[in-house]
Formats: structure tokens, C-alpha cells, sequence
């Protein structure tokens, strides 16, 4: 992902102001435009421009700011539905970690941690760690954010949000049943079926349905059916469907990929076709 913080005042994040996330993403930003002005203030600057040098905040803002309609949608530049998609991850990430009602320290380094893993450093990391800490202390309503994400987000960019959760969700090889609730809530607020669901979590699974599970099959499916599934979801999770948000998000479409590679190997193995 090219850094984006200098972004942030940009459409990016200015298309969430109005939405359940706007007081979160206003005093993220607001806090970088209050680091920024101290420090020119300290070095006897007086012009103070919001993050990297950018046109101010809330001039880049005021250009964000009409109401939404789904045409703007639609010419969202991969920038601002990379911004969305990370700004809204953070805090579903959050929000599973806070299902038993308290934020833990090591919660909030698991998740540092994760996006550290997944190539993010330097100024989008510190970013992202703003994010987590207002999200923290506000706590948005999940509902209105889950919904407004559906609205902006394109189908398969859901999708791979839904299988993160579940994927940092069980690193620790436990799944907690708060975490499950809420991680259950989440995908119903997302509009993503039962069946699509339990597909995802059976990657994170030991069981010897497992593979079926994948496919989003029941045991007892027809070879026909096997291959009939793996093209669907195949095609449904190829990797250049989630290019628009960059190379690290790319890499963790690839392993749903390859998972579904693997499921359908290891059946025709099994089934002997």
C-alpha cells in the first residue's frame, strides 16, 4: 500500500465524517493537526497545514463532505477504498476484541501487530493506532458502522473483512464465545449469508468436514457438486478482486485462495477423481 496518512484528509476518510465513524476519524485527524501545529509553532512556523503538508483539513474535508450518493460510490479511487477498508478493519477488529467488554493491552498489541505483519509501518501504522484508540474510547455503534461500510464497500471487500475478523480472531487457536457473537453479529450487519459464513470460519477449523466446509458443502456432495463449488469460489475469491486495496490486503485474499485450492485437491484425492 503506497502510504496514505498524508491522505487522510482527503476524500478517503472525509467520505466517513458523516458517518458512524465521523467523531473517531475527526479526532484522528484533529490530533495530527494539532501535532503538526506544534511543531511548527515550536520551530516559529506559522503556517499550519494538516498532516505532511497537505491542503488543510478542512478544506480537503468541506470537498468530502456533500451527501453521499451511490454514484460517489462507485468513483471511489482505490485510495479512498483502501483508507475505508482499513479505517473500518481497525475497528471491527476492536470491537471483536472488546466482545467481553474490556480492551486489554495485549488486544491492543495483537492488533498493532497484525497490521504491522501485513506491511503497514511509519506513519500509517501510527495512524491506524489513533484509529484503534478512539474506537476504544468511543465505542461506535456496530450496527450503523457495519451498515455504512456495507453501503460504500464493494462485495468482496466484505468478504475478506469477514475472514480477517475470524483470522486474528483465532491466532490464538481459541475462539471465544464473545468473539464468536460478535464476529456472528458482524457478518449478519454485513449482509453475508449463513452458508458464505460458516465457509470462512471452516478454514480456521480442525475437522474432517473441513474441506467440504470450504467448498461451502455438506459431506455428502456429488463430484459434480465438488467442482461446480470450487469454480464459485474460486472465481468469488480470486485475489485481482480485492487489487483496488492494495498488495497486503492482496496477500491475505491469496491464502483464502489457496485454501480453496487445497480443499478441493484434498477431496479429489479422497474421492478418487
Amino acid at each position: 500500500m503506497a502510504t496514505w496518512k498524508g491522505k487522510a484528509i482527503g476524500a478517503g476518510l472525509g467520505w466517513l465524517l458523516m458517518g458512524p465513524l465521523g467523531a473517531i476519524v475527526g479526532a484522528v485527524i484533529g490530533h495530527g493537526f494539532d501535532e503538526k501545529a506544534d511543531r511548527q509553532a515550536a520551530q516559529g512556523g506559522q503556517h499550519v497545514h494538516a498532516w505532511a503538508g497537505q491542503t488543510p483539513y478542512s478544506q480537503r474535508a468541506q470537498r468530502a463532505r456533500p451527501r453521499q450518493t451511490y454514484d460517489r460510490v462507485r468513483d471511489l479511487s482505490d485510495d479512498d477504498r483502501q483508507l475505508v477498508f482499513v479505517t473500518n478493519l481497525a475497528t471491527l477488529l476492536v470491537s471483536v476484541a472488546m466482545a467481553d467488554g474490556v480492551f486489554r493491552p495485549e488486544e491492543e498489541r495483537s492488533i498493532h501487530s497484525f497490521f504491522r505483519r501485513n506491511g503497514f509501518a511509519g506513519g500509517d501504522l501510527d495512524l491506524i493506532k489513533r484509529i484503534v484508540r478512539e474506537v476504544a474510547r468511543q465505542k461506535p455503534d456496530l450496527a450503523a458502522v457495519c451498515s455504512e461500510f456495507s453501503r460504500i464497500a464493494k462485495p468482496q471487500d466484505r468478504l475478506l473483512l469477514l475472514r480477517t475478523l475470524y483470522m486474528v480472531a483465532m491466532s490464538d487457536r481459541e475462539f471465544h464465545p464473545e468473539e464468536k457473537r460478535v464476529i456472528d453479529t458482524i457478518a449478519k450487519h454485513l449482509g453475508i449469508s449463513e452458508a458464505e459464513k460458516h465457509s470462512i470460519a471452516a478454514e480456521f477449523i480442525s475437522d474432517e468436514d473441513r474441506y467440504y466446509q470450504v467448498l461451502g458443502l455438506s459431506k455428502g456432495a456429488t463430484v459434480e457438486e465438488i467442482k461446480k463449488a470450487y469454480r464459485e469460489q474460486a472465481s468469488k475469491y480470486h485475489p485481482d478482486r480485492v487489487s483496488h486495496l492494495g498488495k497486503e490486503f492482496i496477500e491475505l485474499a491469496n491464502q483464502r485462495f489457496q485454501a480453496i485450492n487445497e480443499a478441493y485437491h484434498a477431496l479429489r484425492k479422497k474421492r478418487g477423481f
